[in-house]
């Protein structure tokens, strides 16, 4: 006994019995779902930091692209000193918050790329780069709709809800962006093929009105859904501050779902428009993750 007692008051062997009980109980937390990460906080108080008060995006791209570098060396996944080597996320083995960051800020990198490139086409138009804008939010939904996918697993139930939210809003805002500036094709839909010439047809790619109804339905379902998720958040806050930002993205929201009726208003098609805020939760529901669950739980970084 006095021997054991003397190894386990060594400092080096409390050093590494707590590392592995801190690992131990990471571990069990990971498992029961215990993953905590405040989407809104965090993203709000970095955007703020970080360019977006003056509409800086190229700023804030830059800077989640350190925070990303700093968050895979910390779980030492570096990505290879001379040879990039792609870092793989798998659902199964997310066991730290950091991985649930990685898959937030690999969202908002590519968001802020697309609202980057959406400015440089407001000064000189270029429909290259208004579907580069797409491809660029469609990644960003992506990334969301991964974040959502291990939060639904790994963390809390108001974790859960939040990422979900953000995945709708994300998803929805895609939306918006692709029918708006290039009214083309909803992501879950290949694009066909000219098989005379073996090539797509530029003719054969503009949606028919009841496809586009369906895909400006699809967005203001989900924005109605983040926004929804959002209130509610805002009734369970435990503090004034996540509360004021929770009822302040709703009220972002409140915009492009505006913007979404309009359009609706304006449409002839044969395809049925939900009437009620709850049957949009409900087409929200039955749609939701079209374009982004399919990813096998895992993504490269």
């Amino acid at each position: 006994n006095y021997f054991f007692n003397r190894v386990y008051s060594h400092p080096v062997a409390k050093i590494i019995i707590n590392m592995s009980v801190g690992e131990e109980s990471k571990e069990q937390g990971s498992l029961s779902g215990s993953l905590k990460l405040n989407v809104l906080q965090i993203i709000k108080l970095e955007q703020a930091q970080n360019g977006l008060k003056h509409s800086d995006y190229a700023r804030y791209r830059h800077h989640c692209t350190n925070k990303l570098a700093s968050l895979y060396k910390s779980l030492k996944m570096q990505h290879g000193r001379f040879k990039y080597q792609k870092r793989k996320i798998e659902l199964h083995k997310i066991n730290d918050s950091k991985h649930l960051q990685i898959l937030l800020f690999s969202a908002e990198r590519a968001w802020a790329h697309a609202m980057d490139l959406k400015q440089a086409t407001e000064r000189v138009p270029d429909h290259r780069q208004r579907n580069h804008l797409a491809r660029r939010l469609a990644r960003a939904s992506r990334w969301a709709a991964e974040l959502a996918a291990a939060a639904s697993v790994h963390a809390d139930n108001r974790t859960a809800l939040e990422t979900e939210a953000y995945h709708s809003w994300l998803s929805g805002q895609f939306y918006i962006e692709r029918l708006t500036n290039s009214p083309i094709l909803t992501p879950s839909t290949p694009p066909p093929s000219d098989p005379s010439k073996g090539s797509k047809s530029s003719a054969s790619l503009v949606l028919v009105p009841e496809r586009q109804t369906e895909a400006w339905v699809t967005a203001l379902a989900r924005l109605t859904r983040a926004r929804r998720i959002f209130l509610d958040l805002s009734r369970l806050a435990r503090d004034a501050e996540s509360q004021s930002l929770c009822l302040s993205t709703a009220d972002d929201i409140d915009s492009s779902i505006r913007f979404c009726n309009y359009k609706l208003q304006s449409t002839r098609s044969s395809f049925p428009i939900p009437q009620s805020e709850e049957d949009l939760l409900a087409f929200a529901q039955n749609n939701y993750g079209a374009e982004g669950r399919g990813g096998g739980g895992r993504l490269t970084g």
